[in-house]
């Protein structure tokens, strides 16, 4: 993948001229992100509940209703469905889990596993 010309406007394509650039970029951001969120919720175990994105795009209905139950929501249907719905109006999920693999270059993907490898492999994603 050549040069970053995405919906990105501004600073942004100076700053990640080529693909690589971004995902290693985005690959350190990612861990550290990841990284301090897991250490909060070692930290404050009542108050964390940790969803992945491909649980959404697989089978939304778990990730929700656990999300509820650890917001104190309740156990109704209806009103899951209903805000799931409404959701998904205001802000669709156009991920593709584990797109990365076959999307990314070599040099995007090596970029990557640079600063996002372990985490990757901390987190169970296949390399």
């Amino acid at each position: 993948m050549g040069v970053q010309l995405g919906i990105s406007r501004g600073e942004f394509p100076r700053q990640n001229p080529t693909f690589s650039g971004f995902a290693k970029e985005f690959g350190a951001a990612w861990s550290r992100s990841v990284g301090a969120a897991k250490t909060f919720g070692r930290r404050h175990r009542h108050r964390y509940l940790e969803i992945r994105g491909e649980d959404l795009v697989d089978n939304p209905d778990v990730p929700v209703a656990s999300l509820f139950d650890f917001a104190g929501l309740g156990h109704d249907e209806d009103v899951r469905r209903y805000c799931m719905d409404l959701a998904w109006d205001d802000s669709p999920l156009d991920i593709e889990p584990g797109i990365w693999q076959t999307s990314f270059d070599d040099d995007a993907h090596t970029a990557f596993l640079r600063d996002g490898g372990e985490l990757l492999k901390l987190l169970g994603y296949h390399q």
